[in-house]
């Protein structure tokens, strides 16, 4: 008997691609499901158009909420779904109909592990399992994506666990804490989740908020990392590092040097450069020499 899968989608002013998004998960091979709206505070017609497909088909469950922003949707998301296994949605995105029992059959196929698919070609030499240590390894590299849709995961392992508020960054911090609680995950490859590209996106701004929440965001990662996985205490100063580099050589906002100048001071003495690739010492030296030009 297929076990039931919570798909939960987070609501928030999408009612341009709403239909979309809905009619691609009603229209999985994988049928054993329950169908989480969070419609979190939405100004639009977003309500009406849950509402509407709510009547259509009986595994659709609606949560009308106060706007808290996208962590906290998916916070009662998790607060509310029944199934065994969770997968994540984004309102503005669709899927292919085999999307859900592609991840479904290959978690069951290497006996029901968490399950990590990635888009790009250039990843697709880390499909497999990937050990203890190396996950976090390969996260922190960007070997392994950081995004929670493409997942399939046991609810069991978000017991306790719960999304915190960034601007960007919470899928990360979700991800770290996860991968404290498996042995091993399975990586493979499906193209299936169609992300949609928003230009109106915080993601894709330079507003000095979402510039800060990266930092805070950052900041709390080099504190996981560190109490969680010691271990890779050097590819975590190397990410940060980098992000700092970058900051200074993007920004002039004084506040933003200043912290990006303290980020490079706390981390650049933990590196281990003999431990970095050859591509991550040449982009090292290709962003700190053009800083010292600036």
């Amino acid at each position: 008997m297929k076990e039931l899968i919570s798909v939960i989608i987070p609501v928030y002013n999408s009612e341009n691609y709403l239909v979309e998004c809905i009619e691609s998960v009603l229209a999985q091979t994988y049928k054993t499901l329950e169908i989480l709206l969070i419609n979190d505070g939405s100004t639009d017609n977003s309500l009406e158009v849950c509402k509407l497909y709510k009547e259509k088909d009986k595994r659709i469950k609606i949560y009308d909420k106060e706007n808290g922003g996208v962590a906290s949707a998916r916070n009662c998301g998790l607060r509310y779904a029944a199934g065994n296994f969770i997968v994540w949605v984004d309102s503005d995105d669709s899927i292919e109909c085999t999307y859900i029992e592609n991840l479904y059959i290959e978690s069951e196929r290497h006996d029901w592990l968490p399950i990590i698919s990635v888009r790009n070609s250039g990843l697709i030499r880390n499909v497999g399992v990937v050990e203890k240590e190396n996950i976090i390894i390969k996260f922190l590299n960007g070997s392994l994506p950081s995004s929670m849709w493409g997942t399939l995961f046991k609810k069991e392992l978000y017991e306790g666990l719960h999304f915190k508020s960034y601007h960007i960054g919470e899928d990360s911090m979700m991800l770290i804490d996860l991968f404290s609680r498996v042995d091993k995950i399975y990586c493979i490859y499906n193209d299936g989740y169609h992300y949609r590209e928003n230009p109106n996106s915080i993601t894709r701004s330079n507003n000095l908020e979402y510039i800060k929440s990266s930092i805070d965001e950052l900041n709390e990662q080099c504190k996981l990392i560190v109490n969680k996985y010691s271990f890779a205490k050097s590819e975590m100063s190397y990410k940060s590092t980098m992000f700092a580099l970058k900051l200074l050589n993007s920004y002039k906002d004084e506040y933003i040097q200043n912290e990006a100048q303290k980020i490079i001071k706390r981390n650049f003495k933990n590196i281990n450069w003999f431990k970095l690739s050859k591509h991550q010492v040449k982009e090292f030296i290709i962003i700190y020499f053009r800083n010292l030009k600036r």
